[in-house]
């Protein structure tokens, strides 16, 4: 039996404060930084495009290392706070707000939200996946990390067997369009 096993996530707000002053401290550093070059450049050449290719290498170089760093501080933003299983008849939750094993057919209003799985070179993070549902008159929202290709075919095996078994679900992506199979649908394929 196909399982799909992932970290359950939390955006940590604290962090976006810090990715803020991450900016805002960069910015200023790389000023001063250009100030500082630019006036010893011209102190030692009178030469206009010597200065000018001088200071825009050296913008190309702070700007890449700030945008790495601030990649490495993007990947911390999020907080594991406990994990997920979800297989055909199952969802397997472990975390502070809910730990318990709940059968597929048994709660309410399922509703999964897919976006994207992990892709590095392409920076996208695999983070805006969720999935919730209603258990005894208490709504409950738990997102996810999809970190390859071969964890989002396991997802998709998955919702295929619970479309199979009559299990009622919602799919969308996460601006609130609708999906199937954790692919987008146009809106004629909904109206057939």
């Amino acid at each position: 039996m196909d399982k799909f096993e992932s970290t359950i996530i939390s955006h940590d707000v604290a962090n976006k404060i810090s990715v803020t002053r991450i900016i805002l401290s960069s910015l200023f550093i790389w000023a001063v930084f250009n100030i500082l070059i630019y006036n010893q450049v011209v102190q030692k050449s009178s030469d206009k495009a010597q200065v000018e290719s001088v200071v825009f290498i050296s913008t190309l170089v702070f700007l890449l290392i700030s945008a790495l760093f601030l990649v490495y501080r993007f990947k911390g933003y999020l907080r594991k706070v406990g994990r997920i299983v979800i297989s055909e008849d199952e969802i397997t939750i472990s975390s502070k707000v809910l730990a318990d094993i709940l059968k597929v057919d048994q709660v309410d209003d399922l509703i999964l939200i897919y976006s994207h799985y992990k892709v590095p070179l392409l920076l996208l993070p695999g983070n805006k996946n969720s999935i919730e549902f209603k258990r005894d008159n208490k709504r409950y929202k738990f997102e996810f990390l999809i970190r390859s290709k071969k964890e989002y075919n396991k997802l998709v095996s998955i919702v295929e067997l619970w479309y199979k078994n009559g299990i009622q679900l919602h799919e969308t992506d996460s601006r609130g369009y609708s999906q199937y199979l954790l692919k987008p649908v146009e809106p004629e394929e909904l109206e057939d």
